[in-house]
């Protein structure tokens, strides 16, 4: 909570070029992105499964529902005019929102995918060469 109040604050005092990221394993996370998109102008958000170890009261731990929740979240954000970070190296999923923007008609600028350092360089090349924004975390 108090980094989503950080990051509404910042961004009501028009430092719109700062980021949060959202974690879809969270049960919060949907209602989370919902509030968020009711910014203006819209936020730039990243998306991430989520790393740490949580309960069962607070998180999904069947990797299907992760992944189904990824794609809904980054979806969603994509739709409501989010720019929105893919933060992921499963390349199913980059594949399924590379065919979402398309499908959508919107432009690669609209989101970026993001991937940690010596993680799939052939799949960032690969989508760098497509006109995608790649950005790698180091």
């Amino acid at each position: 909570d108090g980094t989503l109040d950080l990051f509404r604050t910042l961004h009501g005092e028009g430092l719109t070029h700062v980021s949060t990221v959202l974690q879809s394993y969270l049960y919060r996370t949907a209602d989370d992105l919902e509030a968020l998109l009711a910014l203006e102008p819209k936020p730039s958000l990243r998306i991430v499964k989520g790393a740490y170890r949580e309960s069962p009261e607070v998180a999904f731990s069947d990797k299907r529902r992760v992944d189904e929740n990824y794609r809904a979240l980054v979806y969603r954000g994509l739709e409501a005019g989010a720019r929105v970070g893919v933060a992921t190296h499963d390349e199913r999923i980059v594949r399924e929102v590379e065919r979402f923007l398309q499908d959508a008609g919107l432009g690669p600028e609209r989101c970026e995918f993001q991937f940690l350092y010596g993680v799939k360089p052939a799949l960032q090349r690969s989508l760098a060469g497509r006109g995608h924004k790649v950005r790698v975390y180091i």
